[in-house]
């Protein structure tokens, strides 16, 4: 059972813009976080999480730590938010069976829908 929805998102406009989109329409408690590499650290229990990241945040190569992440937790929900359009790069992401890949620009009904999408899965 999913039980809330981590946000890991380092630009603070955005931040600020998904935390206000996210706390009124997500029926889950919404936690942010604005490293890749602190979330990791931090998090000490992934059940019942859903990840929302910007592959921005990652320092490493984002493929690589999704990777890491899936043959971690195969069960946690993964929804990825990227700014990139290159073909190759969103194919590799999709190819690490993330739940959802949102490319910006970032709309308030796309958001909630991927995470209510995680959440049933």
């Amino acid at each position: 059972m999913i039980k809330r929805l981590v946000l890991v998102e380092d630009n603070p406009v955005t931040h600020q813009i998904f935390q206000e989109i996210l706390f009124d329409w997500v029926v889950i408690p919404v936690f942010t976080a604005q490293k890749a590499e602190t979330f990791l650290h931090e998090e000490q229990d992934f059940n019942g999480v859903v990840v929302m990241i910007d592959l921005s945040v990652i320092k490493e190569n984002g493929i690589e730590w999704i990777t890491k992440i899936r043959a971690a937790y195969s069960d946690v929900p993964v929804i990825i938010l990227s700014g990139t359009e290159d073909d190759a790069m969103l194919k590799a992401i999709k190819e690490t069976v993330v739940n959802d890949c949102i490319i910006r620009p970032f709309y308030g009904e796309v958001l909630v829908n991927a995470v209510e999408n995680a959440i049933e899965v």
